[in-house]
């Protein structure tokens, strides 16, 4: 029983605690305040950055295709 002990105890490894360390583009006070921030604040800050998106490869092409439309039957 004993020689079963020990190899249990030598197989137990000590777990690590989570820590929070800087990553590229963001740095560890970054990391953290946005994980301060509340829901809310996140949601509405990934709608905007959406909505930005969106109109930068939809809307913003449909209307120079518009535009260019236009120009082709005034010319």
């Amino acid at each position: 029983q004993d020689i079963h002990a020990e190899a249990a105890k030598k197989r137990r490894r000590t777990t690590k605690k989570p820590y929070s360390r800087s990553i590229v583009g963001a740095t560890l006070e970054v990391i953290q305040k946005k994980r301060a921030e509340k829901p809310e604040v996140r949601d509405a800050a990934r709608e905007a950055a959406l909505r930005y998106i969106f109109n930068l490869f939809i809307a913003v092409p449909a209307l120079c295709l518009l535009l260019n439309l236009l120009l082709q039957k005034l010319i």
